[in-house]
């Protein structure tokens, strides 16, 4: 067996290896203490468990196969909690650009923010390009007449139906 091969069984077996196996760290584990926290950091974590138990608690689950209003809730929340801040992240079609650069600036600086406060909610959006689904639908004909969902992705015989040609060769190597 050469090495490349070795190597990719190697990195193919090397997950399962550890299956019902401990991990033993070197050393000795010691015990230890964290100061005490600050009157700054405990308002800190009172706003953080407040702020989980209301999308936790109150709104509730929102992963995929949960309510749309539930998303829609926390979206609105997120949304009135950015607002909150005075921060404006809509780019409109025609800004002028020096509006623009300001608006990019200020996006940048939101998305570093850390530390006191921890923005969350949308930091940019931006109008004055194509939506998503705009752009698929110049790629996908009858895209929202037939969305992928419902289409077969394979013939009887197992034979994928979908043709990625045109994907391949815009990305192929030349």
């Amino acid at each position: 067996m050469n090495t490349g091969r070795l190597a990719a069984l190697l990195v193919l077996l090397a997950p399962m290896a550890g299956q019902g196996c401990l991990y033993h760290a070197p050393g000795t584990l010691h015990a230890s203490s964290t100061a005490p926290l600050t009157d700054e950091q405990l308002a800190l974590r009172a706003e953080l468990r407040a702020d989980v138990e209301h999308l936790a608690g109150e709104i509730g689950p929102r992963n995929s196969g949960s309510s749309f209003r539930a998303v829609l809730a926390a979206e609105r929340w997120l949304l009135e909690r950015l607002d909150e801040t005075d921060y404006d992240p809509v780019i409109e079609e025609g800004m002028d650009e020096m509006t623009l650069h300001a608006h990019r600036t200020a996006f940048v600086a939101k998305a570093h923010e850390w530390g006191e406060e921890i923005p969350a909610g949308v930091f940019l959006d931006n109008r004055s390009t194509s939506t998503f689904l705009q752009r698929v639908e110049t790629r996908i004909e009858n895209y929202r007449a037939n969305p992928p969902h419902n289409r077969p992705i394979a013939d009887a015989n197992g034979k994928p139906t979908a043709d990625l040609s045109k994907i391949f060769d815009e990305v192929r190597m030349r």
